[in-house]
């Protein structure tokens, strides 16, 4: 990061790159992409080979076995003017750094368009998480969200871990979208209140094995279908013509 700042505070232009060729941007705009460049690294992401200069990672050739080579879009390529794009395993690695590692310099939105080191107490801090039309997600990495999420229609969302949301956010399931908890567990860190739970206007599938807790309701509307087999619910509120509990090996406790 020291390099970057100097060759932006000398007007440096930098001679042969190890990509393509020059750098076809200024010295102000190369100390902007560069310093971006290194904070990918300080959150471990690397670039391919062979241009991975920082470590040499057990899978693949950066640790991630989705990115492209010579992509003219991949943030962690050389194509300096149209490279915008992270891939799915990059995320997830920097997921995986804020999560579980939880850096000492991790910030928090504060509510006034600032952030802060202190983590907010159990609410919403940012907007729900949409799932938009058409994707079709998988999360399978422990996480604690900070906000609701959105299945849109069209999209389907499967958890196969850990979901921690903040007390009062809910997943919204839209006419069309489909949720799937397959062996997952969905909880509230927060100790006094609960999270709101699951409102479903299309359709919910909850595998066996899955585990929810302190959902304030779980509901369907309009036409929505919610299917549960063999899952616990713990503290977990329904609405008035679902029927869960004891039925189809599912546990209310």
């Amino acid at each position: 990061m020291f390099g970057t700042y100097n060759v932006w505070q000398h007007h440096i232009t930098p001679g042969k790159q190890k990509c393509e060729g020059d750098s076809p941007i200024t010295p102000a705009q190369l100390g902007g992409e560069g310093m971006l460049g290194e904070i990918f690294h300080v959150l471990s992401l690397d670039h391919l080979s062979p241009l991975q200069a920082h470590k040499r990672h057990p899978e693949g050739v950066d640790g991630c076995l989705d990115t492209p080579l010579r992509s003219q879009y991949n943030r962690l390529d050389c194509s300096y003017e149209t490279r915008c794009a992270l891939t799915e395993c990059q995320i997830g690695r920097m997921q995986h750094f804020f999560a579980d590692l939880k850096p000492s310099f991790e910030r928090f939105p504060d509510g006034q368009g600032g952030f802060t080191m202190a983590r907010p107490a159990c609410q919403p801090v940012e907007d729900d998480m949409v799932i938009p039309a058409g994707a079709v997600i998988n999360w399978s990495g422990n996480r604690e969200l900070r906000s609701g999420v959105v299945v849109q229609a069209g999209s389907r969302l499967s958890i196969t871990c850990e979901i921690g949301l903040p007390a009062g956010a809910q997943i919204l399931v839209e006419p069309g979208g489909e949720l799937i908890v397959d062996g997952a567990r969905l909880y509230t860190p927060c100790p006094d209140a609960p999270w709101a739970g699951i409102t479903v206007a299309g359709r919910l599938s909850i595998q066996p094995g899955s585990v929810l807790e302190n959902a304030k309701r779980i509901q369907s509307v309009a036409d929505g279908q919610i299917n549960a087999q063999n899952s616990r619910f713990d503290n977990c509120g329904f609405g008035a013509a679902l029927f869960i509990c004891g039925q189809d090996g599912n546990v209310c406790e």
